[in-house]
């Protein structure tokens, strides 16, 4: 998948579900998306507005079918430790337990 953006993203889902189908992802070196995107992990950055770069990103994996196979498996495996319903409804629930601990302590 390319993200080849040049704004400051919040959380594109479309990364997440690139990630649930182990497709790895080429995204601009910007804010969230170098967060999310593991650079030679998960996929691969490059500086945003530089279509050089982007096409040597993209030589990059389309070169080395050993480099995509491995990114690919770990691009599933980011979906499966961060971003399925069981991990963020777990998480979710470990939020609501330290407000609710937190509103208990305060009214003391």
């Amino acid at each position: 998948l390319l993200v080849p953006s040049l704004w400051y993203e919040g959380f594109p889902r479309v990364i997440v579900e690139a990630f649930s189908v182990g497709l790895p992802v080429v995204a601009s070196n910007l804010g969230s998306l170098s967060t999310i995107v593991k650079h030679d992990e998960n996929g691969l950055h490059f500086p945003a507005n530089d279509p050089l770069a982007l096409r040597d990103s993209i030589h990059r994996l389309a070169s080395n079918p050993v480099r995509l196979r491995s990114m690919r498996a770990k691009a599933r495996k980011a979906y499966e430790a961060k971003f399925t319903k069981e991990v963020n409804y777990a998480r979710l629930m470990e939020i609501y337990q330290v407000a609710i601990e937190r509103r208990d302590s305060s009214s003391l």
